[in-house]
């Protein structure tokens, strides 16, 4: 979500205002060089015109600040885990979401391969998903099991499309728990064998 403050203002539009606002201050005083009138005017005026600069810079920094917030709060809340990964596969961002997912604090993470919480097979599988990635340059995802330092495994999909392409290429990955959908397709698969046992056997006695 973007917020868009004022832009500070330059030009002739300031200066009319700061002319305005002279006007308003009352009439200058009488002095017998006329040229050191103006000059102490425009010093006056110009005064003026920065302090009204600043003011509007300030309120449009104030702007950029609470943008900013609101970013990264919505960043880190999200639902899902979000990581940036460099070309190498090390976490360059990463949200609170993925920092409980895999059990690590941020400060802990940045830098650190996410291949270092797979196991070998699927550390491969994630090189080779990588690779796939930098040859075609498009979205792709990925089922593997990430292995957390408590040593719970939990099993995710991995989504991502590259941010940057080159020497210094990104990759934004969504992170997704499907432990439960797995687990849940899992006990399908037993009770689907366990009725086929069933029908055998009653097929059998008749």
């Amino acid at each position: 979500m973007e917020r868009h403050g004022p832009r500070p203002r330059l030009g002739s539009a300031v200066r009319s205002d700061a002319e305005t606002r002279m006007s308003a201050a009352g009439p200058a005083r009488p002095h017998a060089d006329i040229d050191a009138v103006r000059l102490v005017h425009e010093l006056q005026v110009h005064q003026i015109e920065l302090e009204m600069q600043n003011d509007e810079l300030r309120r449009a920094h104030v702007d950029l600040e609470e943008s900013r917030d609101l970013y990264w709060t919505l960043y880190d809340r999200a639902p899902f885990g979000y990581l940036t990964l460099a070309h190498d596969g090390a976490i360059v961002e990463v949200n609170l979401t993925a920092t409980k997912l895999l059990g690590v604090e941020r400060s802990r993470l940045i830098g650190r391969p996410l291949s270092a919480f797979m196991n070998s097979a699927d550390a491969d599988r994630f090189y080779l998903y990588r690779r796939a990635e930098v040859a075609h340059g498009t979205r792709a995802a990925c089922d593997l099991a990430l292995c957390r330092p408590d040593g719970n495994t939990i099993e995710v999909r991995l989504e991502s499309a590259p941010e940057a392409a080159g020497k210094n290429e990104r990759w934004q990955t969504v992170i997704v728990d499907i432990s439960d959908l797995r687990n849940a397709e899992r006990e399908l698969r037993e009770s689907e064998a366990r009725f086929r046992q069933l029908a055998e056997h009653v097929e059998d006695a008749s």
